[in-house]
């Protein structure tokens, strides 16, 4: 069902947009790492491509961040918010689309990031700002990125012998159903162990979320060999009666 479906809409949508993008008033606060969140959002808008117009936005912005308990008029003007930073910051530019009011993107990368803790966290600038000032946040990014990786790590370190557990436990039983193929390749033994193999040192390069969402799938498998019968030596016996 469409959700614009008259022109009035339109010209509404429009002109919330184009209110909030010229309006003279500061930007609504979004807390210490605010600037990165208007960044992002900015991205993510303009991620399927570079021209939108100011209701093909709203709707992109309504279906990434509103659709389930807001109106397509808070994401107008949530929407022209986001364009008034982004034309600050020369992310974006206006233009024409099907003659309508529409936005091109012109800075693809983010300008902002995002350092510290939960509890302190804050907005740098890693791109567009004065010399002194991107030197300066860039010595703070490498610091964050080094402590990033120290949790990493220590994540990776918690999480991998729960996996060394469930590959375990799949070999012994050693039935493949598809999922399981989908995440060792083979339905060989020879291929199992190899793959195995390499999915523990890859593990260690792993995002910690990726590590979770295989070891999510992992104990799915599991639970699906589980509901199996074992095979028995007698089980054994009897297929290799058939054999040649």
């Amino acid at each position: 069902m469409k959700i614009v479906k008259t022109s009035a809409d339109v010209v509404m949508l429009e002109e919330i947009v184009d209110n909030a993008q010229r309006s003279g008033d500061p930007l609504p606060p979004m807390g210490p790492c605010g600037n990165y969140l208007r960044n992002r959002e900015i991205l993510e808008m303009f991620e399927e491509r570079r021209i939108y117009t100011s209701v093909e936005l709203c709707l992109r912005h309504f279906r990434l961040y509103g659709a389930h308990y807001r109106t397509l008029e808070w994401s107008a003007e949530k929407c022209g918010q986001n364009l008034k930073f982004a034309i600050e910051h020369n992310i974006v530019r206006a233009t024409r689309r099907k003659d309508r009011p529409a936005w091109h993107l012109i800075d693809a990368q983010l300008q902002y990031e995002c350092i510290g803790s939960v509890r302190r966290s804050r907005a740098i600038r890693l791109r567009g700002a004065p010399a002194h000032e991107l030197a300066a946040n860039a010595r703070l990014w490498e610091r964050e990125l080094r402590a990033r990786e120290r949790r990493r790590r220590r994540e990776i370190t918690r999480i991998l012998p729960r996996i060394e557990t469930l590959i375990e436990k799949i070999g012994c039983r050693f039935v493949f159903d598809p999922g399981l193929i989908s995440i060792f390749g083979s339905p060989s033994a020879a291929g199992f162990h190899d793959r195995a193999k390499m999915i523990l040192e890859r593990i260690d390069y792993m995002s910690p979320q990726e590590a979770l969402d295989l070891e999510r799938e992992l104990r799915k498998g599991l639970s699906a060999l589980s509901k199996l019968p074992d095979v028995t030596d007698e089980d054994l016996d009897e297929v290799s009666l058939f054999e040649p």
